[in-house]
């Protein structure tokens, strides 16, 4: 039997409905909803803690941030930790995580010095946008350069107006 490839694309703040795959139609994500129609959209989970790095390592371990003892940034991974991409790595998968880890706490840290892989076979990490060029910034220069034709046109509708109510900013 075929091993079936994946891709796990994982986000900071977003929304299940910030897709127009699922609904969203102020925001145009087309490739992502053919993404979404071609395989499994997980949407209607929550995430296990709502500080991204914290998350993200609940996902790829299986366990509880609490579990961990990583329940909030600047809290460094042990380098030995067992990840998704570890346990993936015998039964012949290849992995790689393009983005951010913040696995090492990156205050007062050269981003660009080696960073522990955590089992992925590939990395192109950007720990902290904009502040050098990184091997992430590159990458996406280099795939996708000039103006990026896909994004959003404001707020979605369910934001809210951010006066009163439970809208942003609101009580």
């Amino acid at each position: 039997m075929r091993r079936p490839n994946f891709l796990i694309i994982y986000t900071d703040q977003q929304r299940w409905d910030g897709l127009g795959a699922n609904g969203n139609q102020d925001i145009h994500t087309p490739h992502l909803d053919r993404l979404a129609s071609q395989s499994v959209n997980f949407d209607h989970c929550f995430v296990q803690n709502p500080v991204c790095m914290p998350s993200r390592l609940s996902f790829l371990t299986g366990q509880y941030p609490s579990t961990l003892g990583i329940t909030h940034m600047g809290v460094p991974v042990p380098e030995d930790t067992v990840t998704l991409p570890r346990l993936l790595a015998p039964c012949g998968y290849r992995s790689a995580n393009i983005g951010k880890l913040h696995f090492q706490p990156h205050a007062n840290r050269d981003h660009r010095t080696w960073h522990p892989p955590y089992g992925f076979d590939h990395l192109e990490i950007s720990d902290e946008p904009g502040s050098y060029e990184d091997a992430y910034r590159a990458w996406v220069r280099r795939l996708a350069p000039g103006p990026r034709p896909h994004g959003s046109r404001g707020p979605a509708p369910q934001a809210g107006s951010g006066e009163g109510g439970r809208g942003r900013g609101g009580g």
